[in-house]
């Protein structure tokens, strides 16, 4: 009996630490190719006065709750704020909208841009819309960019541009796919634990 109890008491464990792991944690998901080299990477030249970029993507997961871009400071500490706003391309609707202080900001470190979660995102184009608040020309930031990618578009002042943000998708929601993952990695390492110690027993 007691052999008979001892595999569904470690299944459940297994289970049970990768439903919690899978919701609690955050998933980053790219819209930029993160294979490019360091040559293939750019940038725009800074926002400043009331300059604005719009960045369109396509959402692979539900849950999306904000995004990481990585900023081109010029090497200074003290810059502006941005005004965001992120609109569904479909409805034209604004789904969340806010300012973000630049002060701080580290060059070419990811830096999250965080609003309410969206939960039913997936599949869903979006437009990031980032603009200068009236930015003095020495207080202005930018942004890294890279090559253009498939269902995605990058336009400055409204002028589009053979590009794409640095940019990657923040999600909270259950992912199945990791949840399996995870799960099965901890099965092996059990099963391997076990194995080990009736080796050296």
């Amino acid at each position: 009996m007691k052999k008979a109890i001892k595999p569904i008491i470690y299944v459940c464990i297994i289970l049970v630490i990768s439903l919690i792991r899978t919701f609690l944690c955050t998933w980053e998901v790219p819209i930029y190719d993160a294979g490019v080299e360091g040559d293939g990477y750019g940038n725009f030249g800074q926002l400043s006065g009331n300059s604005y970029i719009e960045q369109s993507f396509y959402c692979e997961l539900n849950g999306l709750e904000g995004v990481q871009v990585q900023p081109v400071t010029f090497n200074r500490t003290e810059n502006g704020t941005l005004i965001y706003q992120l609109i569904d391309k479909e409805t034209q609707e604004t789904v969340a909208a806010g300012t973000v202080d630049t002060a701080g900001w580290e060059d070419a470190k990811f830096t999250e841009i965080p609003f309410q979660r969206i939960e039913a995102s997936k599949g869903r184009e979006y437009v990031l819309r980032i603009q200068a608040d009236n930015t003095p020309d020495d207080k202005g930031v930018s942004f890294y960019t890279t090559q253009k990618q498939e269902g995605t578009s990058l336009s400055l002042n409204g002028e589009s541009r053979d590009e794409c943000l640095v940019l990657k998708n923040v999600y909270k929601s259950f992912n199945l796919q990791e949840f399996i993952v995870f799960a099965g990695m901890l099965a092996y390492i059990v099963l391997f634990i076990k194995l080990l110690y009736k080796f050296l027993r």
